[in-house]
């Protein structure tokens, strides 16, 4: 038996009684229509969520909360196809009464930063590396910050303030975990849930503690030859950071959305177990 797509034909007559044979669409090409349809749809959602957050960074309200704590935001820029979202990702972050400092750190020497940041701003600070470093030496200027709390976030993350201070918060409230908004548990990836994970994705809140355990696993995982450090500081950072929290403690905690480039994500915190190199 042989499955193809066909196209259905009927025959009509002219005004002289020619036969005309007309092509009817059929079930497959109406599924293909309404696929096209329902994919136009979506983009178009996307890029109206997409101007509705660049205008919340512009003209949206500042955010305050019930503490005098306040962290350091990290972005680190690698992506020339991402950089045009520092500016809004910026903007948000500013919207934070909460935020001690932004820095964006470029790692790609292909790119200045200063010619895509426009802006001058006493709370943001552009760092330029030298050389092509991977998404993981954002933790090593975090280190070098020496603010008690970080907040890394990855330059396709498009992070509102509220999330940022109810993440902030349930950092402040259990400072021995990380936090964060996307994470996996057993292989499954989860983005609406309030819950223990295995790996955190894409945005983090820690403590110095964390950054300093971070160096510790780092060295003991290269000193055994399991991993180099540029293969961590590349592909494996958010797996050695996810696993320096001390405790496992699961959160029920959920509020917003953030919006990862293209694809909408309800809010959770999630605590990771400790990774044991003993």
């Amino acid at each position: 038996m042989v499955f193809a797509c066909v196209i259905l034909r009927s025959e009509i007559t002219d005004n002289y009684g020619s036969r005309i044979e007309t092509a009817q669409p059929n079930v497959t090409d109406n599924y293909v229509i309404t696929k096209r349809i329902k994919k136009f749809i979506r983009k178009g959602l996307r890029q109206a969520h997409h101007w509705a957050w660049i205008a919340n960074g512009h003209f949206g309200r500042i955010i305050s909360i019930n503490t005098p704590d306040k962290f350091t935001a990290i972005i680190p820029s690698y992506n020339i196809e991402r950089v045009c979202n520092i500016t809004p990702q910026v903007n948000s972050i500013l919207k934070c009464d909460f935020v001690e400092i932004i820095i964006v750190s470029n790692h790609n020497p292909k790119l200045i930063l200063e010619d895509w940041v426009k802006f001058d701003d006493e709370h943001l600070k552009l760092i330029n590396q030298q050389i092509h470093r991977g998404c993981g030496y954002g933790w090593i200027v975090g280190i070098n910050t020496k603010s008690e709390f970080i907040v890394v976030i990855d330059d396709d993350l498009l992070i509102v303030p509220n999330q940022l201070a109810f993440l902030f918060m349930q950092l402040i409230e259990q400072r021995e975990i990380p936090h964060g908004l996307i994470g996996s548990y057993n292989t499954k990836y989860y983005l609406n849930h309030g819950m223990e994970v295995d790996n955190l994705y894409e945005i983090y809140a820690v403590t110095q503690t964390h950054l300093k355990k971070y160096l510790e696993l780092v060295q003991k995982i290269t000193a055994r030859g399991y991993a180099s450090h540029e293969s961590i500081e590349f592909w494996g950072d958010d797996i050695i950071i996810s696993n320096t929290g001390g405790v496992t403690i699961s959160l029920s905690a959920t509020l917003g959305r953030a919006n990862h480039g293209s694809t909408m994500q309800v809010l959770y915190s999630g605590v990771q177990q400790p990774l044991s190199l003993e």
